[in-house]
């Protein structure tokens, strides 16, 4: 798949590049595995960025120092794994059919809104509790790593 596509269907990531990931297991269910996201669609994929994007912007509001990083870390490293995983099923899928970009693209409205929050609470973070951000660095610079 091109990287424009993969640029529509990652904008959460975008975020991530910001500086922050988040999100979890135990708020949206199992890490995905290879076989699950096998079984899933491109508008499947995108519909849990959309998710997964919203309850990270919650759980980066419940981060206010050093503790509240450490409780969230977990949740934070099971993200990276899923976006690693849903990026390998991406570019497995190839280029998508007109019917798909339709789908997609009616998306983009919600995963815009959801990125914007989410990097409104990496800046908040970053600003207010430089000591958090420290704490989730090393998992950050993995989610970096994981999108495509």
């Amino acid at each position: 798949m091109t990287k424009r596509y993969a640029a529509l269907l990652f904008p959460i990531c975008a975020a991530v590049l910001a500086a922050c990931s988040g999100g979890g297991a135990d708020d949206e269910g199992p890490v995905i595995t290879a076989e699950a996201a096998a079984d899933m669609s491109m508008t499947d994929m995108a519909d849990r960025l959309i998710e997964d994007g919203r309850s990270l912007g919650t759980l980066l509001s419940g981060v206010d120092g050093e503790a509240s990083a450490e409780a969230v870390r977990p949740q934070v490293e099971a993200m990276v794994e899923n976006y690693r995983v849903l990026g390998e099923r991406f570019e497995a899928l190839g280029e998508p059919s007109f019917s798909e970009m339709a789908a997609l693209a009616s998306r983009l409205p919600d995963m815009a809104r959801t990125q914007a929050g989410v990097v409104e609470q990496v800046q908040r973070i970053y600003n207010d509790h430089p000591e958090a951000a420290d704490i989730l660095r090393d998992a950050l610079d993995d989610a970096a790593r994981a999108a495509p």
